[in-house]
């Protein structure tokens, strides 16, 4: 996360941890790339097959394995 509070994620894409709209493994990133929402955020959280994140007006959103 940067200071605006923009998110990026990179890595294997297997289950739609990265948020990317994408699940499976051609959507793997070796690069950041910025995960696209309206609103700022606060906070983040992440693992192995799932990642998440919460919102400036405390919404809280899932990707990954079990999630998507």
């Amino acid at each position: 996360m940067d200071k605006d509070g923009n998110l990026y994620s990179w890595g294997t894409n297997s289950y739609g941890q990265l948020g990317l709209g994408q699940s499976n493994n051609n959507s793997k990133r070796a690069l950041p790339s910025k995960i696209s929402f309206s609103e700022k955020i606060t906070n983040i959280f992440a693992g192995e097959d799932h990642c998440g994140f919460v919102t400036l007006s405390g919404e809280a959103f899932l990707m990954g394995y079990g999630l998507v």
